[in-house]
């Protein structure tokens, strides 16, 4: 069916290319031509019709410039969730989910790092206070590897005093988030890393 489509294009543009050089011009096409120029009074008629009568600037052949938000669409980033409470896990996991990005879990420190591993995260939501291990010691462990250099790194935390945010930070982790949270503020945490 596309074949058909690009070969009757092909014929229609021979066609009216060899119709324009003749300098004929038909009843129907000055009706066309008078009604473009209504509806754009400053394009050319002559240009829209050189491409079997497609507007090569409307044209669906031709790749349209994509929006930032439509690009943040079309990328279905990856999101790795750590947090040993499970009703946190569980309203982090659907909320990410429902903004549109892959979602991955871990409950522990030390899932934690193996998930990171084995999922390969854009961006990682990570518990401070973790039962096994704290989210400092997966940050320096993960920070070590090159691949997780440049990853963001959230920290997820209840600790809102600007001593703890402050230790966190030094730590190696790219930004803070305060639980509870509100769903627009984890949105725009996750646009805002995974914009840059």
């Amino acid at each position: 069916m596309a074949l058909d489509l690009i070969a009757l294009g092909r014929k229609r543009s021979k066609a009216v290319g060899s119709f324009l050089k003749e300098g004929t011009q038909s009843k129907q096409f000055g009706a066309t031509e008078t009604a473009m120029a209504e509806d754009n009074p400053d394009s050319n008629p002559e240009s829209s019709f050189q491409n079997g009568g497609v507007d090569d600037e409307r044209s669906p052949l031709k790749p349209q410039p994509q929006s930032e938000t439509m690009l943040l669409k079309t990328r279905q980033y990856s999101v790795l969730i750590v947090d040993d409470d499970e009703d946190n896990l569980l309203f982090a996991h659907y909320a990410v989910e429902q903004l549109g990005y892959q979602v991955a879990v871990a409950s522990s420190g030390s899932g934690a790092i193996a998930a990171a591993f084995s999922f390969c995260p854009d961006i990682i939501l990570l518990d401070v206070m973790l039962e096994d291990m704290s989210g400092i010691d997966v940050i320096q462990h993960l920070r070590q590897h090159k691949q997780f250099e440049a990853v963001p790194i959230i920290a997820v935390t209840a600790l809102a005093h600007d001593r703890d945010r402050a230790i966190t930070m030094a730590s190696g982790f790219s930004d803070y988030l305060v639980k509870p949270y509100m769903l627009d503020d984890l949105e725009a945490m996750l646009k805002q890393h995974l914009r840059s």
